[in-house]
């Protein structure tokens, strides 16, 4: 009794907000804002805070929108912190996985509304 344990990968803190506003049925701009505080690990190692933004914008037409999206606009990834394996090539050693580990994605497109009149 009296033992106080964490649970592994679960940060205390946690925000996660998103924004949408659409402006005159022709843009829509999207936000988002994530924020993971202090995390413990297995082997019981605290690991830091980070924050996570993305930006999203979309102009519509009567048959047709096209999107931009961005995420993870502060480039945070695992790999800024520590490497994501030890030893060799041919005998890894992985860690575990505590941030992204993907880093700034950018992409867009066409989105067609086939039922428009």
């Amino acid at each position: 009794m009296g033992v106080v344990r964490t649970n592994p990968f679960t940060a205390k803190s946690r925000l996660y907000s998103t924004l949408m506003y659409d402006l005159a049925d022709q843009w829509r701009i999207g936000y988002e804002l994530f924020f993971v505080g202090l995390q413990t690990i297995r082997s019981g190692a605290v690991k830091p805070n980070y924050w996570v933004m993305g930006l999203s914008v979309e102009r519509k037409w009567k048959r047709f929108s096209l999107f931009v999206n961005t995420e993870n606009l502060f480039n945070v990834r695992q790999s800024r912190y520590e490497p994501a394996y030890i030893g060799t090539r041919q005998h890894p050693q992985f860690g575990d996985i505590w941030a992204p580990t993907d880093g700034f994605i950018l992409n867009g497109g066409l989105k067609l509304n086939l039922l428009a009149r």
